[in-house]
């Protein structure tokens, strides 16, 4: 009996232990980066690195068009690889109102990526594009797309999430460090709390 229970606990530390390590990697999804109309450049602390990203998926010939949504800016890139200011085209906007009014009337509930991601989607339909890149960090990558799931009807968009590679990695043990720490639990309270809210305030 007594070798059961000893058994039983080093079963259940092995497993929290493989969560422990597991932890980060589950936050780093990842798609291979496929020709898109837009690049969703989503704003945060590595901002430079994720800008560094979408600047090289831009020159590459990934999308056309560079969309920040937390500050409500899209450009085109033009033949020579430059980038221009386009203006707001409500000509083609679907349904705007809806995500417009969401994100207004959600300040004190929903976390920013989620605001974000709605403007995102409110500029998307304004342009009439179908498919985006989502641009951030590593960490941020798994709440993305999350959100995304619940806000983009998957057979009306191609949606692929790439995450910068100049941001430097987290490593284990990462709940030992500052960085790691600080990185990996708040994207999982974050996650949490987006569960947690949005089956009730919808989008």
């Amino acid at each position: 009996m007594a070798r059961m229970k000893i058994l039983y606990i080093v079963g259940i530390a092995g497993v929290l232990i493989g969560i422990l390590f597991y932890a980060p990697h589950y936050l780093t999804y990842s798609d291979k980066p496929r020709s898109s109309d837009a690049l969703v450049l989503l704003v945060g602390p590595d901002f430079e690195a994720r800008k560094k990203e979408a600047n090289h998926l831009i020159g590459d010939g990934y999308a056309d068009f560079l969309i920040i949504p937390a500050y409500g800016r899209i450009s085109k890139a033009t033949k020579d690889g430059t980038l221009k200011s386009v203006k707001k085209n409500r000509a083609n906007r679907k349904n705007p109102a809806r995500n417009e009014r969401a994100a207004k009337s959600a300040q004190k509930i929903y976390e920013n990526t989620h605001l974000e991601m709605l403007y995102a989607k409110a500029m998307i339909d304004e342009h009439g594009l179908k498919s985006a890149i989502f641009v951030s960090s590593p960490y941020h990558m798994r709440r993305i797309k999350i959100i995304a799931g619940r806000i983009f009807d998957q057979k009306d968009y191609e949606l692929s999430f790439v995450p910068t590679r100049y941001e430097k990695p987290c490593n284990n043990p990462w709940w030992t460090n500052k960085y790691g720490f600080r990185r990996v639990m708040g994207e999982y309270i974050k996650i949490g709390w987006f569960l947690l809210y949005e089956p009730f305030v919808g989008n």
